[in-house]
Protein backbone atom coordinates (compact mmCIF):
# COMPACT_ATOMS: atom_id res chain seq x y z
CA UNK A 1 0.00 0.00 0.00
CA UNK A 2 1.33 3.33 -0.92
CA UNK A 3 0.04 6.21 1.61
CA UNK A 4 0.68 9.86 0.04
CA UNK A 5 -0.53 13.58 2.22
CA UNK A 6 0.97 16.55 3.60
CA UNK A 7 3.60 15.95 6.05
CA UNK A 8 5.92 17.76 8.29
CA UNK A 9 9.25 15.91 9.23
CA UNK A 10 12.48 17.37 11.00
CA UNK A 11 13.58 21.42 10.81
CA UNK A 12 17.07 22.09 9.71
CA UNK A 13 17.62 23.08 13.87
CA UNK A 14 15.40 22.73 16.70
CA UNK A 15 15.30 23.37 20.29
CA UNK A 16 15.99 20.19 22.55
CA UNK A 17 14.15 20.07 25.81
CA UNK A 18 17.51 22.17 27.57
CA UNK A 19 16.76 24.84 25.16
CA UNK A 20 20.14 24.06 22.91
CA UNK A 21 20.11 24.32 19.48
CA UNK A 22 20.48 21.16 17.46
CA UNK A 23 20.77 19.73 14.49
CA UNK A 24 17.09 17.72 13.83
CA UNK A 25 16.83 14.65 11.61
CA UNK A 26 14.01 12.18 10.61
CA UNK A 27 14.88 8.81 10.33
CA UNK A 28 14.86 7.46 6.81
CA UNK A 29 14.87 4.06 5.40
CA UNK A 30 12.42 0.89 5.92
CA UNK A 31 11.28 0.43 9.41
CA UNK A 32 8.92 -2.06 10.77
CA UNK A 33 5.90 -0.14 13.32
CA UNK A 34 6.68 -0.86 16.50
CA UNK A 35 3.91 0.72 18.31
CA UNK A 36 0.96 2.20 18.19
CA UNK A 37 -0.87 4.45 20.66
CA UNK A 38 -4.23 6.80 20.18
CA UNK A 39 -3.66 9.59 22.69
CA UNK A 40 0.53 9.63 22.67
CA UNK A 41 1.95 12.85 24.57
CA UNK A 42 5.44 13.70 24.12
CA UNK A 43 7.74 12.79 26.96
CA UNK A 44 9.92 15.13 26.24
CA UNK A 45 8.53 18.27 24.53
CA UNK A 46 5.93 20.58 26.08
CA UNK A 47 3.30 23.02 24.87
CA UNK A 48 3.88 27.00 25.88
CA UNK A 49 1.79 26.46 28.78
CA UNK A 50 3.81 23.42 29.95
CA UNK A 51 1.88 20.39 28.90
CA UNK A 52 3.35 17.51 27.39
CA UNK A 53 2.44 18.08 23.61
CA UNK A 54 -0.38 16.14 21.86
CA UNK A 55 0.64 13.18 19.43
CA UNK A 56 -2.65 11.73 18.46
CA UNK A 57 -2.83 8.06 16.76
CA UNK A 58 1.01 7.63 16.83
CA UNK A 59 2.75 5.13 15.56
CA UNK A 60 6.42 4.08 16.73
CA UNK A 61 8.63 3.43 13.71
CA UNK A 62 12.05 3.53 14.92
CA UNK A 63 13.85 3.90 18.68
CA UNK A 64 17.57 5.55 18.67
CA UNK A 65 20.64 3.47 20.63
CA UNK A 66 19.88 6.40 22.91
CA UNK A 67 16.18 5.43 23.64
CA UNK A 68 14.84 8.74 21.27
CA UNK A 69 11.07 7.39 19.63
CA UNK A 70 10.56 8.64 16.62
CA UNK A 71 7.10 8.50 15.75
CA UNK A 72 4.05 8.92 12.53
CA UNK A 73 1.08 11.05 14.69
CA UNK A 74 -1.07 13.94 13.62
CA UNK A 75 -0.36 17.18 14.79
CA UNK A 76 -0.06 20.76 12.96
CA UNK A 77 1.36 20.85 9.26
CA UNK A 78 2.39 24.78 9.19
CA UNK A 79 3.94 23.92 5.47
CA UNK A 80 7.75 23.65 6.29
CA UNK A 81 9.39 21.17 7.96
CA UNK A 82 9.12 21.56 12.00
CA UNK A 83 9.28 18.57 14.12
CA UNK A 84 12.13 17.40 15.86
CA UNK A 85 12.48 14.24 14.16
CA UNK A 86 8.89 12.72 13.90
CA UNK A 87 6.68 12.75 10.70
CA UNK A 88 3.20 14.91 11.55
CA UNK A 89 0.00 14.25 9.35
CA UNK A 90 -3.15 15.44 9.64
CA UNK A 91 -5.25 13.82 12.50
CA UNK A 92 -7.60 11.92 10.03
CA UNK A 93 -4.60 10.75 8.31
CA UNK A 94 -2.66 9.62 10.99
CA UNK A 95 -6.11 7.88 12.84
CA UNK A 96 -6.62 6.08 8.85
CA UNK A 97 -3.07 5.05 8.73
CA UNK A 98 -2.76 4.05 12.58
CA UNK A 99 -6.27 2.26 12.31
CA UNK A 100 -4.33 0.24 8.98
CA UNK A 101 -1.24 -0.63 11.30
CA UNK A 102 -3.82 -2.09 13.89
CA UNK A 103 -7.92 -1.98 13.65
CA UNK A 104 -8.09 -1.49 17.29
CA UNK A 105 -6.25 1.55 17.41
CA UNK A 106 -9.30 3.69 17.52
CA UNK A 107 -10.22 1.48 20.60
CA UNK A 108 -7.62 1.26 22.45
CA UNK A 109 -6.97 3.08 26.03
CA UNK A 110 -2.72 2.98 25.93
CA UNK A 111 0.30 2.20 24.26
CA UNK A 112 -0.06 -1.25 22.47
CA UNK A 113 3.12 -2.87 21.45
CA UNK A 114 3.08 -4.29 17.73
CA UNK A 115 4.88 -8.05 17.46
CA UNK A 116 3.86 -8.53 13.12
CA UNK A 117 3.04 -4.83 12.12
CA UNK A 118 3.64 -4.33 8.64
CA UNK A 119 7.07 -2.11 7.55
CA UNK A 120 6.74 1.56 6.50
CA UNK A 121 9.67 3.18 4.08
CA UNK A 122 10.43 6.69 4.89
CA UNK A 123 11.90 8.75 2.24
CA UNK A 124 13.19 12.85 2.15
CA UNK A 125 11.43 13.54 -0.80
CA UNK A 126 13.52 16.93 -1.03
CA UNK A 127 16.78 14.66 -1.77
CA UNK A 128 14.58 12.35 -4.19
CA UNK A 129 13.47 15.33 -5.90
CA UNK A 130 15.25 17.71 -8.81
Amino acid sequence: MVFGGPISSAAPKCLDKRKFWRTCKTPTGDFKILAVDRDHYSSIYKDPTGKPVPMPYAMMFYQSSRGIAYWLHGGALPGYRASHGCIRLWKEDAQKLCEWFNPDCSQNKKIEWLKNAPKVKVVDSLKNSA
